[in-house]
C-alpha cells in the first residue's frame, strides 16, 4: 500500500494591510473560504485566526448556496 503525503506549500507572509484586505474578502465573499485563502496563498485557518485577532470576534461561517 502506497502512502500519500500531503504537500504543504509555504504560506506567504502578508502585511497588516494585506491581512485586512483578506479579511474583508473573507467576510464579503460569495465563494468558499478556501478560494479566498488560495487567492492570498495562505491556509484557511490563518484567515480565521487573523479575523479573530483583528476584530476580536470569531467569524460566522457563511452557508454556501447550492
Amino acid at each position: 500500500m502506497e502512502k500519500k503525503h500531503k504537500i504543504h506549500k509555504k504560506s506567504t507572509i502578508l502585511s497588516l494591510d494585506e491581512k485586512q484586505e483578506a479579511i474583508i474578502d473573507l467576510t464579503t465573499r460569495d465563494s468558499s473560504a478556501q478560494i479566498i485563502a488560495d487567492k492570498y496563498n495562505v491556509n484557511r485557518v490563518s484567515l480565521y485566526q487573523w479575523q479573530k485577532k483583528l476584530t476580536g470576534e470569531p467569524i460566522v461561517e457563511k452557508e454556501m448556496k447550492n
